[in-house]
C-alpha cells in the first residue's frame, strides 16, 4: 500500500479524546480541560485528513456531489440507480453505483450540493486479520453446519469433519456441570477450526463502510489484505432508501415499505449487478 494511504488509516485511527487523556492524565468526562485539548485536536486531525485526501483524489467529509461523483467514477464506480426527493426545501438525490471489478455498492444522499450520508457494501474475505480494516458487518455462519463459516480457494462451503457440537444447557442443569461439559468440547472445536484456517480455509466477512471519508484508501485497504467476492454470499445491507424515507411515519417497524422498495429498486439494476449481489434478505 501506498506511503500516504497508510498514513491516512492510521490518522484515521486516533482517537483525539483518547489521546488528551493521556496527555493531561485526566477524565475527559470530569475535566473540562482534557475536552478542549481533545477537541483541538479533532481540528488538526480534521484538517490534515482534509489535505492528505484531497492530495490523493479521494473523498472526504462536506465534498461537492459533483467532485465526489468524479473522485468515484475515476476509481471505477457507475451510477446504476438514482431517485430525487425533497428535503427541508431542498431537492435531493440518492444515488446508487457499483464498482464491477469487485462487486462493490455504493449508495449515498445528497443534501443541497453536498453529499449528506451513505455507505460502500461487499463480501470479503481476509487473508489474516482485519484489525483497522473492516467496519460493520459480520463474518458469515452457514447455517447447514455448527461452525462459522469456511470456504475452499474458490469460495465453495468448507465443513469441518467430525466438528462437535455445542453441549446445550438443559432445563435445571447447574451452570457450573454445564461450563465443565462445554470446555473440553469448545476447546477441541477451537481446535479443529483453527487447524482449517492454518490450511488455507477461508472466512467471508459481509460488511459495509461509511462512504464520505477514505472510500479509496479503504477500499485499496481491503483489496491488499484479502479478497472481494464477485458474487455475495449474503447481502449487507438491510435497505437502500433515501434519507427522507425515514422520516415517513409509517417507515416503522417491521419497515416493511423500506423493504418493498429496496426490492423495486434492485429490480432496476442491471441483470449483472442483480446476479452479483444475489437474493435480498431483509
Amino acid at each position: 500500500m501506498k506511503k500516504e494511504h497508510i498514513e491516512i488509516l492510521n490518522l484515521k485511527s486516533i482517537d483525539p479524546l483518547a489521546v488528551a487523556e493521556t496527555i493531561t492524565g485526566k477524565d475527559y468526562k470530569t475535566d473540562e480541560g482534557t475536552t478542549w485539548m481533545g477537541l483541538a485536536i479533532q481540528m488538526q486531525k480534521s484538517k490534515e485528513m482534509q489535505w492528505l485526501l484531497q492530495s490523493i483524489g479521494d473523498t472526504s467529509y462536506g465534498m461537492k456531489t459533483a467532485d465526489y461523483i468524479n473522485a468515484v467514477s475515476k476509481f471505477g464506480f457507475e451510477i446504476i440507480y438514482s431517485e430525487e426527493f425533497s428535503h427541508d426545501g431542498n431537492n435531493n438525490t440518492m444515488y446508487v453505483m457499483w464498482l464491477n471489478d469487485l462487486s462493490i455498492l455504493l449508495k449515498f444522499d445528497t443534501y443541497g450540493e453536498n453529499v449528506n450520508s451513505g455507505d460502500f457494501y461487499y463480501n470479503w474475505s481476509p487473508n489474516g486479520s482485519r484489525d483497522r480494516l473492516t467496519s460493520s458487518g459480520h463474518f458469515l455462519f452457514e447455517k447447514t453446519d455448527n461452525h462459522q463459516g469456511l470456504y475452499n480457494k474458490d469460495f465453495t462451503p468448507f465443513f469441518i469433519p467430525n466438528y462437535p457440537k455445542r453441549i446445550e444447557w438443559e432445563s435445571g442443569m447447574p451452570y457450573e456441570q454445564w461450563k465443565a461439559l462445554s470446555k473440553p468440547v469448545e476447546e477441541e472445536m477451537t481446535k479443529l477450526y483453527n487447524a482449517a484456517t492454518l490450511d488455507g480455509k477461508r472466512q467471508v466477512w459481509v460488511g459495509g463502510h461509511d462512504c464520505r471519508e477514505a472510500l479509496i484508501t479503504n477500499i485499496k485497504a481491503l483489496f491488499e489484505n484479502g479478497v472481494f467476492l464477485k458474487e455475495w454470499k449474503e447481502c449487507p445491507f438491510s435497505w437502500l432508501t433515501n434519507y427522507y424515507d425515514h422520516k415517513d411515519s409509517n417507515a416503522r417497524y417491521p419497515f416493511t415499505s423500506h423493504y418493498d422498495k429496496t426490492r423495486k429498486i434492485i429490480s432496476q439494476f442491471p441483470i449483472h449487478v442483480q446476479n452479483a449481489i444475489g437474493q435480498y434478505r431483509p
